[in-house]
Order: structure tokens, then C-alpha cells, then sequence
């Protein structure tokens, strides 16, 4: 769990209790980009971009068929559509896939014996499933790690400039379902020049048993009147990236026994 107010409630505490599901506080690392639920948005917004033509307001018409070409599609990395992995089967597109005729007379069902056999492999499906999850993870760890290459232009080449445009109502315009690049020439070369941020320090480094304080994320009310850090802390566990595990020395102070924070979010213990 996070630091969010509704995983703070007497409620929420009270269902995980019920179920004996334990409570451990986390904060995690914010990264969007390797959210599956943001690259699926990506997807619906690049279909509906193209469906939708000049007219944005009936953009909610196609979700439906959006969401069915999805869910039937083959994904790359498991080799299977999600109603398969989820139903055990293809589900049905249309009235066809029943009978082969239109005439309501003499009604002719196609077999269903594929579905019984289906339901039996699902076990080793699963098993070849994530074994592919794994191999792709590293595919795509090992294609996202390198940095991005350089390209040089010239006067005069055509290039792909991003397009960065604002919604506006009136005209039924919305900038999610523009173009996403524009094509363009090259006409003046400016090399970009600049300095570095001089107020720019690195992080401060901390040892295991180090004694520090974490900076207080929770939002609510009267908490702009309370201190802006918890502590004291002892640092458990030094991870990569300036993360590091934490746990509190008094048990009856502010603030969870255990978390995760990153050092831009710590500071030293005063003695």
C-alpha cells in the first residue's frame, strides 16, 4: 500500500483484518510509462484517433469494438488473445459462428468438443504463458535500459516533428485524438546551447543503521501545521537508485513502521 488517504482509513484497516491480509506500506517509484493500464490507454487513444475523423465527439461510439479487437487480438509476447487465457476459448463475433445458414428451418450448430479439449491444456497454456511474460520482460528491460541514440539532421531533410497542439471545446477539438507527429522540413540548423543547473547537488548516501528522517507524503486536513518529516528512522536495507528500506526506532512516534523511500525524501537524524 501507499501513502493514500483512503489506505489510511479505519475501514480499509478493518477489511484487511477480516481477511487477514497483511498491511505493508510502500511508497513506489512513479513510472507511468511500464504501467500495462497506461500503454493500454495509449492503444484505445491511438484507435480512436483514427476512427474518429474530424468529428471528436464520437469518440465513445467506438469504444466497444475497440475493446472487442483488443481482447481478441494474438498478443506478441504470450501468443494467445486475453479471452482465451481468460475464458479458455475465442469468444463468438457474430450469429455465423453457430450456424453456417440462414435458414432458421434447418439449424446445423457447429461442434463444441474444441472447448472441452481446450479447457484441459489451460494448465500447461498458463505455465508457457508466463514462461514467454519472462522472456519478453527481458526483451524489453534489456531494449528500454539503452540510452537513447543521437540523431543529427541537415537543412533541408524532411523529418517527423512532434505535434503539440491545445483541445478547444467550441471547435469539438481534442488534442489526445490529433496527429501525433507532423511531418516537416528542415529549414534553419540552431545548436542548442545552455548550462547546467548550478543549484543541482547530488543525493546524500546512507549506510545501514544510519538514523534519519523521511519526509511526510500523506495529504489531509491540519497537516500543513504538523512537522514535514517522521522519524527517527534507521536505515534496513541500501537499494540501488538512492532507494533504501527504513524502520522506525520508536514504535509509538508518527508514521509507518516500515517503508520504502528515496533519498531526495530523507534527510539526516539531528542528534
Amino acid at each position: 500500500m501507499d501513502n493514500a488517504v483512503q489506505f489510511q482509513s479505519r475501514e480499509f484497516h478493518s477489511f484487511l483484518n477480516s481477511y487477514n491480509v497483511p498491511f505493508i506500506f510502500h511508497t513506489a517509484l512513479y513510472c507511468p510509462q511500464v504501467y500495462l493500464t497506461e500503454k493500454f490507454n495509449s492503444t484505445i487513444i491511438t484507435a480512436l484517433a483514427s476512427l474518429v475523423g474530424d468529428d471528436h465527439r464520437s469518440w465513445d461510439k467506438y469504444l466497444t469494438k475497440i475493446q472487442y479487437a483488443m481482447n481478441s487480438a494474438t498478443n506478441v509476447a504470450t501468443g494467445f488473445t486475453p479471452n482465451f487465457l481468460v475464458f479458455g476459448r475465442e469468444t463468438i463475433p457474430c450469429g455465423s459462428f453457430y450456424t453456417p445458414t440462414q435458414n432458421l428451418e434447418e439449424l446445423i450448430f457447429m461442434p463444441r468438443d474444441i472447448y472441452a479439449s481446450n479447457a484441459g491444456l489451460l494448465s500447461s497454456i498458463f505455465h508457457k504463458v508466463q514462461t514467454k511474460l519472462h522472456i519478453a520482460h527481458a526483451k524489453n528491460s534489456a531494449r528500454y535500459d539503452l540510452r537513447r541514440s543521437f540523431k543529427e539532421f541537415n537543412v533541408g531533410d524532411t523529418v517527423w516533428r512532434k505535434n503539440h497542439v491545445l483541445s478547444n471545446a467550441s471547435a469539438y477539438f481534442n488534442a489526445k485524438l490529433a496527429p501525433k507527429f507532423i511531418k516537416c522540413k528542415l529549414l534553419k540548423y540552431k545548436r542548442r546551447t545552455g548550462r547546467l543547473n548550478e543549484n543541482w547537488k547530488p543525493s546524500s548516501q546512507y549506510g545501514e543503521g544510519d538514523l534519519i528522517a523521511i519526509n511526510r507524503t500523506q495529504f489531509g486536513l491540519g497537516l500543513k501545521l504538523k512537522p514535514k518529516y517522521l522519524g527517527p528512522y534507521q536505515v534496513s536495507k541500501v537499494k540501488r537508485d538512492d532507494r533504501y528500506d527504513v524502520e522506525k526506532v520508536d514504535r509509538a512516534a508518527e508514521g509507518p513502521n516500515k517503508t520504502s523511500s528515496s533519498a531526495d525524501q530523507m534527510k539526516p537524524w539531528p542528534d
